[in-house]
Parts: structure tokens; C-alpha cells; sequence
């Protein structure tokens, strides 16, 4: 884990990361010395507070693809200048906006459903199974697809749209850490 490297890189104390991520100042040292096995929770908390992705506390580099959380503008001219995905918070009516993330993606397994380039927009709180694209991690970071939970077998397949790739079964669902549910998709036409 990379959370004290990145802490320092923010010029941030570790009292400081933990007023902001409501974490208590000890846990935040066991958590980067490795002394505390941390909960998806505490690990969005963090992430959360210091403006970064969960991938970004694992991986040194960006990897497949890559989370940021959103900022809520009142109106697109707020966001100029910031780099920032402006979003209306009133098209997203019953999601807290604080658990809204955007990711570029870089692969085409759920081509052509989202290309490569698009971004996509997913709500970190809607990690139920229940049919629809997902953001999940994996050994090598993150990736997404369409996630379908077997009720004969209790297995997990995750598919791809994309017929280039195939589907991937997992017999133990609690091994897939779902980071969230896609929600929308922006695409740039060039």
C-alpha cells in the first residue's frame, strides 16, 4: 500500500488525513505500516480524503483503467480551469454525489458498448449484484464489465461485450470486490 508516500506527496500530516478522513490518527499509522489490515470502508475513507482512487493506494502505476472522484459544480463555467468532470447533481437524482466516481477507460472489453476513451461514471455506494456493468478489481487493478450472479451454482460470471474476450466464471463471489455500478457513460466524438 502506498498511503504514506501519497500522504507526504499532499503535503499532509497524519493528524490532518485523519480529520478529514474521520479515521483516528492511529489508524492511519497502522495502516501504513502495515499493521492493520484495512476494510473497503476505511480504504474509501481514505481515498475519499486525500481525492484519489482506490487503485492509486495499490498501484504505483495507473492501471486499466483509472478512478476520480467527481466534484459537483453548480454549472459547467465552475469547472473550467480544474480539469474537473462538471456534472448536474439533478441527473443523478437518489445518489449521494459523494459516491460518484468517473473513469477513463483504456480497454475494449465491453466494446462497443463503452470504447476505449469514454468515460464512465459509477456510484461506489451500488455494489449489489442485481444485473447492470460494474467496476470491479482485480489483481492487476481495475476492470469492468457485466456481472451475473448464479443462483443454481452460487458462482460469479463477469462479461464482456466485447466477443474478443471471454467470460470469466468465479466459484467464490465474495472473492470479486465490486467498487461500483456504472451509471452513465460520456463519450467525446472527434
Amino acid at each position: 500500500m502506498r498511503l504514506k508516500q501519497i500522504r507526504l506527496e499532499k503535503g499532509l500530516s497524519q493528524s490532518r488525513l485523519a480529520d478529514l478522513s474521520g479515521i483516528d490518527t492511529s489508524n492511519i499509522s497502522r495502516l501504513e505500516t502495515g499493521d492493520r489490515s484495512p476494510n473497503l470502508q476505511t480504504i474509501k475513507k481514505v481515498a475519499d480524503a486525500l481525492e484519489i482512487s482506490l487503485d492509486e493506494i495499490y498501484y504505483e502505476r495507473p492501471s486499466i483503467v483509472a478512478a476520480t472522484k467527481i466534484r459537483c459544480y453548480e454549472n459547467q463555467g465552475d469547472a473550467i480551469g480544474e480539469n474537473r468532470l462538471a456534472i448536474d447533481p439533478d441527473n443523478f437524482a437518489g445518489i449521494d454525489p459523494c459516491n460518484l466516481r468517473a473513469l477513463n477507460v483504456s480497454s475494449d472489453e465491453m466494446a462497443p458498448t463503452i470504447l476505449p476513451c469514454d468515460t464512465v461514471i459509477f456510484n461506489s455506494e451500488d455494489t449489489a449484484i442485481q444485473g447492470g456493468v460494474f467496476i470491479f478489481k482485480t489483481p492487476n487493478g481495475m476492470a469492468l464489465g457485466r456481472i451475473v450472479f448464479s443462483k443454481i451454482s452460487g458462482s460469479v460470471t463477469v462479461k464482456a461485450d466485447n466477443p474478443n474476450h471471454k467470460d470469466i466464471e468465479i466459484a467464490d463471489p465474495d472473492s470479486l470486490t465490486i467498487l461500483g455500478r456504472v451509471i452513465k457513460l460520456q463519450r467525446n466524438i472527434l
